[in-house]
């Protein structure tokens, strides 16, 4: 089996309070608090939670709004999940989670996740998700989901458990790392109405994951600056699914999908849109896919495809075989890659 090298992996750590905390002490509004169940007690809305160093092996239920939990360097959940459900579980509206580490998060229902917002409206920002079944489980509702400097790794549990599986209004994914989703999930499964996707690199890595994007019932998909990467050990030839359960006639349904790099590495083949079939073929659709490198075989053939640029392989393309570039250097490689 080959390996990857990622080299834009990080996790960004915004300045906090926390960083001056004791090991495991958790502060609510100034208030020094010594269990989640006390701290439960006083939040508020409005409230803000800080979270010293430390491993935490009890999760945190918010149920109030505009809640800010915040961690610091090597603030970290394991083995945490609550109500059979998640390390973090956020009902309250308008929540922010920060800086903080979530791992090993298994429940017997197969979906257990670093995070369960069954609220409206959750900012996440800095957080590092790996080695659970689920990092981001996100309950039907009309909010936002925004992902920000966030990284996301062998997360995915039988198909069904996924990096992200969200199903509010829209879901926003900037500046953000997904690789190795395991057990053939996705790295993002979305039903939201809207979906952006820029400044990400998203890599099947050396998991047996299924697709990379997934967004089942349709909508506005966008993908901006970003890099695909479906590797050899995947286990599905679609890089991204749209519409592939039913498109929803009562949204918009679009594709756009530019200045991208797309590399697919399945022996068995590639699709890098699967797109609906007949049932669905009534439904409007609009595909902007254009300015892309895709690198790859088997690559299926569409009307839009005449738009990018392509080559048979990373050797054809002058990319080393072992190491992905990073996104910040992506706009200056597309400039070298395409074919004018």
């Amino acid at each position: 089996m080959s390996r990857i090298m990622f080299i834009c992996f990080f996790i960004f750590h915004i300045p906090s309070y926390s960083q001056s905390l004791i090991e495991n002490e958790i502060v609510v509004d100034g208030l020094t608090v010594y269990s989640f169940k006390e701290a439960e007690k006083h939040i508020v809305d409005g409230s803000t939670v800080y979270l010293g160093p430390g491993i935490y092996t009890n999760g945190l239920e918010i149920k109030h709004n505009n809640v800010v939990l915040s961690g610091g360097k090597e603030t970290h959940f394991v083995n945490a999940a609550i109500e059979g459900k998640a390390a973090i579980i956020t009902s309250g509206d308008n929540i922010t989670i920060e800086n903080i580490e979530c791992s090993e998060i298994r429940v017997s229902s197969n979906n257990g996740s670093c995070i369960r917002h069954e609220g409206e409206n959750l900012t996440v920002v800095g957080v590092y998700f790996h080695d659970s079944q689920q990092g981001i489980l996100e309950a039907s509702n009309d909010g936002r989901l925004v992902i920000q400097h966030s990284r996301f790794e062998r997360l995915g549990f039988k198909g069904r458990a996924h990096g992200i599986y969200t199903n509010g209004a829209e879901l926003l994914v900037e500046d953000s790392t997904f690789s190795s989703t395991v057990s053939q999930g996705h790295s993002i499964k979305s039903r939201s109405k809207k979906n952006t996707i820029r400044n990400t690199l998203i890599s099947s890595g050396n998991g047996d994951d299924s697709r990379l994007i997934d967004i089942p019932n349709g909508g506005v998909l966008i993908i901006e600056n970003s890099i695909l990467h479906q590797s050899k050990t995947t286990k599905n030839r679609q890089v991204i699914g749209f519409g592939l359960e039913k498109l929803e006639t009562g949204r918009q349904n679009s594709v756009t999908v530019e200045d991208s790099l797309i590399i697919m590495e399945r022996e068995k083949g590639n699709e890098f849109i699967g797109l609906p079939k007949n049932d669905n073929k009534n439904v409007p659709l609009d595909m902007n896919v254009k300015n892309n490198v895709l690198v790859g075989k088997h690559i299926d053939s569409k009307s839009w495809t005449s738009r990018n640029s392509y080559f048979e392989s990373r050797f054809n393309a002058g990319l080393k075989e072992d190491v992905l570039p990073s996104v910040s250097a992506l706009p200056k490689l597309m400039d070298l890659l395409s074919i004018k």
